[in-house]
């Protein structure tokens, strides 16, 4: 009986939920037998995405210089497929050929580290310069501390 009013009384809330549309993404990674499967989605209403094949060994900086001057630099190891809404090397998620699959959530309430003498990387240059230089999440670990995600920046 317990169960039954339990589960009625979930139902009823669910029902009482406002009938509103969600701009809420999903990532998910599923254990299986023969290997992980991941998948998300992008709930944007922004238009199309892009697919984009990335060729090893191009040499690669980013934008942005650190308070000493200096910015990102790094030679693709691994070619990579990537997903955009924005452009080349501008990825929202990818695979390279090592395995290694790298994907952003954003959470608008996120507080970055402030300036130092790394050189920072914006989201998606950072998803670009993991797929181009890591094969296992030990060497992504590795990459990060030389390098500074830098704040989100939205034009207005």
């Amino acid at each position: 009986m317990r169960l039954l009013t339990n589960a009625a009384f979930c139902c009823l809330l669910l029902a009482c939920l406002p009938d509103v549309p969600s701009r809420a993404c999903t990532s998910f990674c599923l254990d299986t037998p023969d290997g992980p499967v991941f998948a998300a989605n992008l709930d944007l209403a922004t238009g199309e995405g892009h697919l984009f094949v990335n060729r090893r060994g191009i040499a690669k900086e980013g934008y942005r210089p650190s308070k000493t001057g200096e910015t990102a630099k790094w030679v693709a190891k691994y070619g990579s497929m990537t997903f955009t809404l924005a452009g080349r090397e501008l990825p929202w998620s990818g695979m390279n050929e090592a395995g290694l699959v790298r994907s952003t959530m954003q959470l608008n309430a996120s507080k970055g580290p402030g300036p130092d003498q790394r050189p920072p990387l914006g989201e998606a240059y950072l998803v670009q310069y993991l797929l181009d230089t890591c094969a296992t999440v030990q060497e992504v670990i590795r990459a990060v501390p030389p390098i500074r995600l830098a704040p989100y920046e939205c034009a207005s």
